[in-house]
């Protein structure tokens, strides 16, 4: 039997395999054509999917693998450093956060420029887009698309515990899929806190 086609998006998490090379540190690059070419020509490339690590980001690597056995999968990530970037994407590792508290954080007011800076792609329509609040706040910003996607979204105290909440709402999305057999792009859009009630 064909499997049905979903698409998914989650978000990246701040641990990463391997060494952070100064050139992929968002505090020392001048802008986002700097960073692209620095990713480009350092050689310790791996698979998007390959690059995170961390609780929250193995909660999502089983997700991932579960959703598989149901669906033809198409796996995307939302990366403070990188855009919208394909699973098999490959890419150094590096320091990028929306996130407070690090000294590579990307300010609200520059996200927009940054992102569409070094971002190569556009999530396609009703992608199943799993993101606590501290990347739900910056996509809308840059994209103001999500009402075209299905939103799977943290609590307010996963505010800034951004593995408690992979953690959560790959769970929580996982019940949803097992509880329906409707067509992906027919699910229900599930907003904000209400996932939690």
């Amino acid at each position: 039997m064909e499997k049905r086609k979903l698409s998914i998006c989650f978000t990246c998490v701040g641990s990463k395999n391997g060494e952070v090379e100064i050139e992929m540190c968002y505090d020392c690059v001048v802008g986002p054509e700097d960073w692209l070419a620095s990713n480009e020509k350092l050689p310790n490339k791996v698979k998007a999917l390959d690059l995170y690590t961390g609780p929250g980001w193995a909660q999502v690597l089983r997700t991932i693998k579960n959703l598989r056995e149901k669906f033809d999968l198409s796996v995307y990530i939302f990366s403070a450093g990188l855009g919208i970037v394909h699973e098999d994407d490959l890419t150094n590792p590096y320091s990028a956060t929306f996130s407070s508290g690090n000294e590579d954080r990307i300010e609200a007011v520059d996200q927009k420029d940054w992102v569409l800076g070094v971002t190569q792609r556009r999530l396609p329509e009703g992608t199943v887009c799993v993101f606590p609040e501290t990347y739900a706040k910056p996509y809308r910003r840059i994209w103001d698309d999500l009402d075209k996607m299905l939103l799977i979204q943290g609590t307010p105290d996963d505010r800034e515990d951004l593995s408690c909440s992979m953690i959560r709402t790959s769970t929580t999305l996982m019940e949803k899929i097992s509880e329906t057999d409707i067509e992906p792009n027919e699910w229900p859009s599930i907003r904000g806190y209400d996932l939690w009630t």
